[in-house]
């Protein structure tokens, strides 16, 4: 096989990964994947200090912050973030 030819091929092998499967379903979200339509922890942790305050956590629509912050210290961490973006995601099916 010539160098064109593998260089072709190699170049789509990322792109097969993001085909839908047969069918034209797409696969089923993984166990704890984020919502594509949520921001993600990074991005709605503005200030950059590893914790969503509540005023950083209104621009996610639907996070209810009080229940999300389980351990009631007026912030969310990481996994307190990421359960109530998942909350989220079951609510809207």
């Amino acid at each position: 096989m010539n160098k064109l030819a593998v260089v072709i091929l190699a170049a789509g092998l990322p792109l097969a990964a993001c085909a839908p499967e047969p069918g034209g379903q797409q696969p089923a979200p993984q166990p704890g994947a984020q919502s594509a339509s949520e921001p993600t922890f990074e991005v709605v942790d503005s200030n950059k200090d590893g914790k969503v305050s509540r005023d950083e956590a209104g621009i996610v629509q639907g996070l209810d912050f009080g229940t999300a912050d389980a351990n009631s210290d007026s912030m969310l961490d990481r996994l307190e973030y990421t359960a109530a973006i998942a909350e989220i995601s079951r609510s809207r099916g």
